[in-house]
């Protein structure tokens, strides 16, 4: 008895959080009271307060509590507070038992002990009938309390998939607008392909001066920062390839720097010497790019070129940290460029020099960017250079068409899978024993 009557003590405060209300002052004061009073009567000795007296001041003071306790409850329920009404019948059922208890502890000693009122009193009903209500109250505050666990995690799984809705949908908006975007940026790309792609050499040009000729321009990105330049004047023809700082936009800015550098000296300004073209195209980069200045902005960007002149004299080369190959007979012959570049912050004055070429019939004149021989395999292996030098003596006899043909399978083959490093170009020239035909003059090889 007395744990329960404990129990309903400890448990008022419990009820009206259940209840999500502020236990009012009086309640505080009923379990103060109560609680003297149950721990006073334990510690009186057993025959200081007789049984009828002990039962009273342990049931009313509880009866008390709970008649309030349950018209507080009521009253919610009336408002229509949702757990109040779920505690209504177990509250009412404790009152139950109560009156019952204290009914019990009055009328049994005015009854007789064998009469039916007695029998009834001391049957296993009346008997529990506190420990029934309180463990109705139990199960009805348990099962309260998980709906409302429940409810609560059904409202915030409802919140995160609301959540989770809107920000799919964000997700989605900002994926259709980066894909708008990124579509919009590559096609734009796609437009400067075509303007770069009209600004180089036209391969008809090249056919129609040389035996035979091929280009092999492989941007890495949608545009390049390789470009190749075709002049032709009167005495003599000109053919560069360039490799421009970087790839992608900004190489092919830098490659429209050099292209239109390159017209103004050779088509505008009438210079047609490759070393003298070189220093002017140096000092032209540095101009545009303000390099070596004081100003604020700067870029010291560059690019590493090889030119090559034909004149009814024979072939001239000069080249920035770039190389012409040569094959004839079957052997590949080098001419190394200066080690200087085009463009960039210059400690002092860089000279160009002039290789002349020496003259074979048929023979294969190649100009390179570095792209191809630093492109690498699965492993991490570059092609090199020694490699593409051997690749270019092997296929230099087949027609030009083939040749290219040859040096996209090379590549192919070593790169696999790989994603290409770096803008790679190859031009290709055919000197057959008309060397060079333009305006009606044909310069003529050594045979």
């Amino acid at each position: 008895m007395v744990s329960i009557q404990f129990q309903l003590i400890t448990g008022t405060g419990f009820l009206f959080s259940f209840l999500k209300l502020p236990p009012p002052r009086w309640v505080r004061w009923f379990q103060i009271t109560l609680g003297l009073v149950i721990l006073g009567t334990l510690a009186l000795p057993g025959w200081f307060l007789q049984g009828l007296v002990r039962s009273l001041i342990f049931a009313v003071p509880v009866a008390a509590l709970l008649g309030f306790t349950s018209i507080l409850v009521g009253r919610e329920a009336w408002r229509g507070n949702v757990a109040a009404r779920t505690l209504c019948f177990s509250m009412g059922l404790i009152i139950l038992a109560e009156a019952v208890q204290i009914t019990k502890t009055i009328v049994l000693p005015m009854v007789e002990p064998q009469s039916a009122v007695a029998m009834w009193f001391a049957g296993p009903v009346a008997g529990y009938l506190v420990e029934i209500s309180f463990g109705a109250l139990l199960l009805t505050m348990a099962g309260a309390v998980a709906r409302r666990y429940r409810d609560e995690l059904d409202a915030i799984n409802r919140n995160l998939e609301h959540m989770v809705a809107e920000r799919t949908v964000e997700v989605q908006r900002q994926r259709d607008e980066l894909e708008q975007k990124n579509q919009d940026i590559e096609d734009s790309l796609r437009y400067a392909q075509t303007m770069q792609q009209a600004v180089l050499p036209d391969i008809k040009n090249l056919h129609a001066t040389f035996a035979e000729a091929f280009a092999l321009w492989k941007p890495r990105d949608i545009v390049s920062g390789d470009f190749y330049w075709f002049h032709q004047t009167e005495r003599a023809c000109l053919v560069a390839v360039a490799d421009c700082t970087g790839h992608g936009v900004p190489g092919a800015f830098m490659s429209f720097i050099g292209n239109d550098l390159l017209t103004q000296i050779v088509v505008e300004r009438k210079i047609d010497d490759p070393a003298r073209i070189l220093a002017e195209l140096d000092a032209g980069v540095q101009r545009a790019l303000k390099q070596g200045s004081h100003e604020s902005v700067s870029v010291e960007d560059g690019m590493d070129i090889g030119i090559c002149r034909f004149t009814a004299d024979g072939v001239t080369f000069a080249g920035a940290r770039r190389p012409l190959y040569a094959v004839a007979d079957g052997q590949l012959t080098e001419y190394a460029g200066s080690r200087h570049p085009i463009g960039g912050r210059a400690r002092k004055p860089r000279h160009f020099e002039n290789v002349a070429v020496a003259i074979t019939s048929p023979m294969m004149l190649y100009l390179t960017t570095d792209g191809f021989a630093d492109q690498p395999d699965a492993q991490g292996k570059r092609f090199k250079t020694g490699p593409l030098m051997q690749l270019l003596r092997d296929i230099a006899t087949r027609p030009a068409g083939q040749q290219r043909a040859a040096l996209e399978t090379a590549l192919d083959e070593h790169q696999g899978h790989t994603a290409q490093r770096d803008d790679i170009t190859i031009v290709g020239l055919r000197l057959d024993a008309s060397l060079v035909r333009w305006n009606g003059s044909t310069t003529h090889a050594t045979p």
